[in-house]
């Protein structure tokens, strides 16, 4: 009897406690009609209690009688929708219709621009020119590793270099060559001849070199050897910073004893410490307008003069003169 009558209290409360919450039920769906899968639904101030709409969009989740609770409702590509909803015992029916909140783009512009420096670029440039043309882009001069122009624009078939960086192309020189920098002419000094030395230009600095060996309608008609046009890199948009060191020896007297005068102990940081130092009062002064019985006596005839009577503080006279001679 007793354990019945402690089953029945038990039911009781546990009725109570099923009676005192709140389910809310509904539906989501767009501004069409459609239902929304997947959307979230959640009260604002208990996220953990939210739920995700299914297959057909609908939702259901218990809460606790509180009175008054904000619902949110969200799903990607729509506003968030928030919905105060009266929280009372038994089932409340809410159906949300989401906006979209996708905006139309009415044009998209890409825009490229084309590396000169790069092979793939100039072998189709190559490709569509109308007349003989050969290159070296910026790629090649990096792997090839060329300091200047001169040794980079070598590379090129049919061109030739010398010692003093003047060019060759297909044998032929001085005033049948036209060099160009981004379209602008190179003056040279020399009247009879357009070459000029390119081995005074860096490679860094270029981003294609194109050696032209036929005529076109586009280009100047007063060379007759090539027409070498060389193209600098772009202005960079951000700070470029190239650092280059050497280090050497050599394996005949480094660390080793060699015969040398004395050093100075900062001479291995290339300065001397004030070891060298002398007293130059010390040294005969430069007289830079001297007299003619100075300028007598420095060939040697001081004791000529002194012979006959002639000293410094003697009148100087043509007589003593003709005398030295």
């Amino acid at each position: 009897m007793k354990s019945f009558l402690l089953l029945i209290i038990l039911n009781v409360f546990i009725a109570s406690g099923v009676i005192g919450q709140c389910t809310i039920r509904g539906k989501v769906s767009d501004m069409n009609g459609e239902t929304l899968i997947g959307a979230t639904v959640y009260p604002k101030s208990k996220m953990s209690s939210g739920v995700s709409t299914d297959v057909k969009g609908d939702f259901s989740f218990k809460l606790p009688e509180s009175g008054t609770e904000i619902i949110v409702v969200s799903f990607v590509g729509y506003k968030t929708l928030e919905d105060t909803v009266n929280c009372a015992k038994g089932i409340v029916i809410k159906n949300y219709t989401l906006e979209s909140s996708i905006k139309t783009i009415t044009a998209v512009v890409i825009t490229a621009k084309a590396s000169n420096g790069s092979e793939a670029q100039l072998e189709r440039v190559k490709i569509k020119s109308s007349s003989t043309i050969d290159f070296i882009s910026a790629e090649t001069i990096k792997k090839t590793g060329d300091a200047s122009v001169a040794g980079a624009v070598a590379r090129i078939t049919g061109v030739s270099t010398n010692s003093s960086g003047l060019i060759t192309v297909r044998g032929v020189g001085d005033r049948y060559v036209k060099t160009t920098i981004n379209g602008a002419r190179i003056p040279t000094l020399d009247p009879f001849t357009n070459n000029i030395k390119l081995d005074i230009i860096p490679s860094s600095l270029v981003d294609n070199i194109v050696v032209s060996k036929t005529a076109r309608p586009d280009l100047p008609g007063d060379w007759a050897g090539a027409y070498i046009s060389i193209e600098t890199k772009d202005y960079p948009d951000t700070l470029s910073l190239f650092l280059e060191s050497s280090f050497g020896y050599n394996n005949q007297t480094t660390f080793k004893d060699v015969l040398s005068s004395e050093r100075s102990a900062t001479d291995w940081l290339g300065y001397d410490n004030g070891f060298r130092d002398y007293n130059h009062s010390a040294f005969v002064q430069f007289n830079d307008n001297p007299t003619t019985y100075q300028e007598m006596i420095a060939l040697g005839l001081g004791s000529y003069y002194n012979s006959i009577g002639v000293t410094s503080n003697t009148p100087w006279s043509d007589t003593y003169y003709k005398l030295g001679l």
